[in-house]
């Protein structure tokens, strides 16, 4: 994956068109400046003006995500798109699959047909971000139940190839956690997934392929 984002969605688009200029498949991973992952307005203001686009795209409207993919097939079976984003993954993925659905309404495409087509996943793993990174917006109580709605629509709309979660191990990692512990809390936060899901009445082969699991390098896969 091209991993990218910085200053505005204009300045990253160009960059992910110079990385992915000359690959037979194009995948985009989007890095959110902090003022995204924590869902603050990037007006000018003392406390926020001086980390917009810093270490991150800023994205805060359905333009500036149309602006950040402005040029890729979002729908194509070679696209594929990754967005590093938690608290506020919500708001972001709506942007992005409004952005699908409207660059889908100038081909003549449905919006069924293209979100049973796109690819990709949204990170949206806010227990790892109570354990190990701490971009929380609400209660994890809250959380969870919005990631539960999220899916069920998922579900509803036959969206089969994006994932929900992605259940992220190494950001546990990089706060200290050895291996085994890293294992241990991902596959835990996994399961409370699940649980939470199957309380809602959802069916495991329904939701199961809407996950997926991101651990560290420093993982031995023995």
């Amino acid at each position: 994956r091209m991993f990218a984002g910085e200053g505005d969605a204009f300045r990253t688009n160009r960059r992910f068109k110079l990385l992915s200029e000359d690959g037979d498949a194009t995948r985009l991973s989007t890095a959110f400046d902090s003022v995204t992952l924590y869902g603050r307005d990037p007006d000018p203001r003392p406390d926020v003006y001086g980390k917009v686009g810093t270490s991150g795209v800023s994205v805060a409207t359905l333009d500036d995500m149309r602006a950040l993919y402005d040029g890729f097939d979002l729908i194509a079976p070679s696209t594929s798109v990754s967005m590093t984003i938690n608290g506020p993954a919500p708001c972001v993925l709506a942007f992005f699959l409004n952005t699908v659905i409207d660059q889908a309404a100038e081909r003549g495409i449905e919006p069924a047909a293209a979100l049973a087509q796109v690819r990709g996943t949204v990170q949206a793993d806010i227990l790892k971000e109570d354990q190990g990174q701490n971009t929380c917006l609400f209660s994890t109580e809250f959380s969870l139940r919005m990631m539960a709605d999220i899916q069920e629509w998922f579900i509803q709309q036959k969206v089969r190839n994006f994932y929900s979660v992605s259940i992220s191990g190494y950001h546990i990692a990089e706060a200290g956690a050895n291996p085994i512990s890293q294992l241990a809390f991902t596959l835990a936060n996994g399961f409370t997934y699940v649980e939470a899901y199957l309380a809602r009445g959802m069916d495991i082969d329904d939701f199961a392929p809407n996950l997926s699991f991101f651990f560290s390098n420093g993982m031995d896969p023995e």
